[in-house]
């Protein structure tokens, strides 16, 4: 099962929700929306900042194998970008998680998520990774699915749309799986051969 993780606070996370809402049919059981292998869990703060939402959700019955969050991107470049990446801090958590700790991934369904994002075809945004940034903490395997960077891009409805797409669409493919280091923070090198290789 696959756990999306919404921010109420978040203007593109409600956005995607809405998205994702409307195009099945949901069973809503305390505050949890189930669909198939799919479920949405809302948060009243910021997804950084969520600390342990595996072992809450844990608490209401449910075990994901993997934990979504979809979520603004925010940028002082103002760079319109359909991210993916994963997240954890390599020194002090300035924004949430823990200090030096990383959390695990899923990278064939980040891989998959990157490729249908791009397959979507929305020019005008960077379709990219990201470097591992921020918190929240948590033990199971997730990644961040995100929309940037300004409150227009959290608004438009094609780019939420895409994302909710997405995150209904993808699968767990057999690839590679690498490690990047170094580089940029949107990752330009490592996208391309993802992009690019099996």
């Amino acid at each position: 099962m696959i756990c999306i993780v919404i921010s109420k606070q978040d203007t593109a996370s409600m956005n995607i929700a809405k998205f994702l809402l409307s195009m099945k049919r949901w069973k809503e059981k305390d505050g949890v929306y189930l669909n198939d292998e799919k479920m949405l869990y809302f948060i009243d703060d910021m997804h950084i900042y969520h600390d342990n939402v595996d072992e809450e959700i844990k608490k209401l019955g449910y075990s994901p194998d993997t934990i979504i969050f979809a979520s603004r991107h925010a940028s002082a470049a103002k760079k319109k970008t359909l991210s993916i990446h994963a997240i954890g801090n390599f020194s002090k958590a300035e924004y949430g998680g823990k200090d030096a700790t990383l959390v695990p991934c899923n990278p064939l369904l980040m891989r998959d998520a990157l490729e249908l994002l791009k397959e979507k075809g929305l020019e005008e945004y960077e379709v990219c990774y990201e470097a591992t940034h921020h918190g929240p903490y948590l033990e199971k395997p997730c990644f961040f699915i995100e929309v940037g960077s300004t409150e227009k891009e959290w608004r438009d409805e094609k780019a939420c749309n895409a994302i909710a797409e997405v995150i209904l669409q993808i699968e767990e493919k057999q690839r590679e799986v690498a490690i990047g280091i170094g580089g940029g923070h949107y990752a330009p090198r490592f996208t391309d051969m993802a992009l690019e290789r099996n």
